[in-house]
């Protein structure tokens, strides 16, 4: 949509679809992260596998969606499948089934800390770390911005986003 300049600014997350090529102000970054309500029966004391995750009811986005295309990247170089006992729209979705002590969601990290009932939450323990995704900023560098586009990309670059 930029290219074809039905747009003048756009906001996205990494991964890109493959063959599109944009130059990118990276906002801040996004990590997922596997969480659980203080309640719920996991132990991970022991540091959690991703083996032993698929083998546990997971909350997360669908395969269909661009995370959870990502995460399903993740868990097939692992030689695994990210196939989560409930898919939900959108990350903030996780949360009433973690909430409900349902399932162990998978979410960014943020999302977890917004939840109104982040004090019942935990973040897992695992042996691993999924890649991070990016927020980024992007803009057709041949096109000159509007005076309010300019002023929007200004306001989102001014924005301290260190807390993801």
């Amino acid at each position: 949509m930029l290219e074809d300049r039905s747009i003048d600014v756009a906001l996205g997350v990494t991964p890109l679809p493959k063959g599109i090529v944009l130059p990118i102000i990276e906002l801040l970054e996004l990590r997922d992260v596997f969480f659980a309500h203080k309640d719920y029966p996991v132990d991970d004391r022991i540091p959690l596998t991703p083996s032993l995750l698929c083998a546990m009811p997971i909350v997360g986005v669908g395969p269909l969606s661009s995370a959870g295309s990502h995460i399903a990247s993740y868990f097939q170089e692992q030689g695994l499948t990210y196939s989560p006992a409930f898919t939900v729209e959108t990350s903030t979705n996780v949360l009433p089934f973690v909430e409900r002590r349902l399932a162990i969601g998978l979410a960014p990290r943020w999302c977890m800390r917004q939840s109104r009932a982040a004090a019942d939450l935990r973040e897992l323990n695992t042996s691993f770390s999924i890649p991070t995704r990016k927020v980024f900023l992007a803009s057709n560098e041949r096109r000159t911005l509007s005076p309010i586009c300019r002023k929007f990309v200004d306001v989102i670059l001014e924005r301290d986003m260190t807390n993801e």
